[in-house]
């Protein structure tokens, strides 16, 4: 199954990734109005987080 992953880019000397979002989705919830609005709502926190963390930790190497 698909996923979103949200996490920050930092260059962290921690080996484990600190996932802000994983979310599994499939195609068909994305016919569902209130599960897109739900997701986008998750995604908007993550991204938030992420970001959050970018700025006490400083910007990283860059992800492809």
């Amino acid at each position: 199954m698909p996923s979103i992953m949200i996490v920050p880019d930092t260059d962290s000397s921690d080996p484990v990734e600190r996932f802000k979002l994983m979310e599994r989705i499939c195609a068909d919830d994305l016919h569902d109005q209130h599960i897109c609005a739900q997701l986008l709502e998750r995604i908007g926190w993550a991204v938030e987080d992420a970001e959050r963390e970018e700025r006490r930790h400083g910007p990283g190497t860059g992800r492809p």
